[in-house]
């Protein structure tokens, strides 16, 4: 696996995961939400060049699932890896999230943090934009992954949280050279 994609509903687990990764593959871990947002949660200008810039390299981990940049990513990554877990387990981690960064006032990119009353209570907050995008997101995906300008992409799909912790815990051993989902994955 030399340069690889991971994507998922929010909350779904990516930044986690990808940066477990990275570092078992022993190459830089890309976050798009880093690169998105600025100052005051709006959308930084330099993006989709700062993604052109991290894309270029040789190896990475890069996880998120902005549309804007999803070809050349999809172009560019040799595997793909898609956290597509049930919808009641990513909201459930939604509210947790959402709760813990809210109270403890954790600082995230550029210098944002989540504020409760916002997070909650307007359409604005991430519980809310998982019920929003769940589904459209997760049938964009499918469809994606069927296009032939992608069939040069490895498809690593997990379902369940454990066969993406079996996939990474097989990633990084004597080789970087992956087993198909099917031997992690039975519903696939």
């Amino acid at each position: 696996m030399e340069r690889v994609l991971v994507i998922g509903a929010s909350c779904a687990g990516k930044t986690t995961f990808a940066s477990s990764l990275a570092k078992r593959l022993q190459c830089p871990h890309v976050e798009l939400d880093a690169l998105y947002w600025g100052p005051n949660w709006t959308e930084r200008d330099s993006f989709q060049e700062e993604v052109e810039r991290a894309s270029q390299k040789d190896r990475w981990v890069i996880e998120g699932g902005y549309s804007m940049v999803q070809e050349l990513l999809w172009t560019r990554g040799t595997d793909l890896i898609w956290l597509d877990f049930p919808f009641f387990l990513v909201f459930l981690r939604a509210i947790k999230r959402t709760w813990r960064r809210s109270v403890s006032k954790e600082i995230l990119y550029n210098g944002n943090q989540e504020n409760f009353f916002r997070a909650f209570f307007t359409p604005d907050g991430i519980p809310w934009w998982v019920i929003r995008s769940y589904a459209r997101k997760k049938k964009h995906w499918a469809v994606s992954i069927q296009r032939p300008e992608y069939a040069h992409l490895r498809i690593h799909r997990f379902h369940r949280p454990e066969f993406a912790e079996a996939f990474l815990r097989s990633c990084g051993s004597s080789s970087t050279s992956v087993s198909p989902e099917k031997e992690f994955d039975s519903t696939a």
